[in-house]
């Protein structure tokens, strides 16, 4: 298959092979490339790979944006918990301290009833922390796969309508001579057989 794009692709006929520039010829080898190492054998093969590019980096992205809520709420714990933990300590809070705990209220689906408990979600976040960085690194892979996928596509239609451009001209040109021979044909015809006539006299 991709002897087959080489040829099609960097050897087609053009009407102007001097006007073809070497970005051209550059964005051709990468397309032969890319062709060739994701195994793309139709376009419909090449509308797969763009989409499974772009859904897995929708999918990392979905990840980062997860795990930086997730570390954003326990960094929370980090900072209110303690003071939450004190004020559900209080067997006959004030209003004043009812009305601070209500701010707090947000941590109640966390537990915390000690400093042991707000230890652990310290502990939670470098973990946190450590798989955000990795998500993050194999996020920039797929948005730089996710740009290479959609370039090549770009430059393969580009390429398929040059492609098709010069076929329709072709067939054109080829309408137009046998046109041109059709009408000429009676002349031709005439121009025979008064040769004939002249040769029997």
């Amino acid at each position: 298959m991709c002897l087959r794009e080489l040829q099609i692709i960097v050897y087609r006929k053009t009407e102007n092979p001097h006007n073809i520039t070497y970005g051209e010829l550059r964005r051709n080898a990468e397309l032969l490339t890319y062709l060739c190492n994701n195994n793309i054998h139709s376009e419909e093969d090449f509308q797969n790979v763009v989409n499974a590019a772009a859904e897995k980096s929708d999918r990392l992205k979905k990840s980062s944006d997860k795990l930086l809520q997730e570390i954003e709420e326990r960094e929370n714990i980090l900072k209110d918990g303690a003071r939450y933990i004190e004020l559900n300590k209080i067997r006959m809070p004030t209003a004043v301290q009812l009305e601070e705990l209500m701010k707090y209220n947000y941590l109640t689906k966390f537990n915390l009833r000690s400093e042991a408990d707000i230890e652990i979600h310290k502990q939670e976040i470098e973990r946190l922390k450590s798989e955000l960085s990795e998500t993050e690194k194999s996020l920039e892979a797929a948005e730089k796969e996710k740009s290479t996928a959609a370039t090549n596509y770009k430059t393969y239609l580009r390429q398929m309508q040059s492609d098709y451009d010069f076929v329709l001209n072709r067939l054109k040109r080829e309408q137009e001579e046998i046109k041109i021979a059709e009408q000429d044909l009676p002349r031709e015809q005439e121009r025979a057989a008064h040769a004939n006539q002249e040769y029997y006299r």
